[in-house]
């Protein structure tokens, strides 16, 4: 089991593509809302060109993912496309 909120806390992020679609980057922010609403956490948005913070929520390509070989895959927690 996955636990994205504890006590109002997560250790996740959205993360989406610097040259995401308007739909990823709508995605990205329907996710956080609705994440939001029914926990109460904010779970922060950034661009996969920022430095990363952690655990990952990721919407569409994402660039390290493409880099990223398979004895590094257990990092990825979900990926939603």
């Amino acid at each position: 089991m996955i636990i994205l909120t504890n006590n109002l806390n997560s250790d996740y992020h959205i993360v989406t593509n610097t040259n995401a679609s308007e739909c990823e980057r709508f995605a990205a922010t329907e996710l956080a809302k609705y994440l939001y609403k029914s926990t109460l956490c904010s779970i922060p948005y950034f661009s996969d060109k920022c430095k990363k913070r952690g655990k990952e929520i990721l919407i569409g390509k994402i660039q390290d993912m493409i880099i990223m070989n398979k004895s590094k895959m257990h990092m990825i927690k979900f990926i939603m496309i």
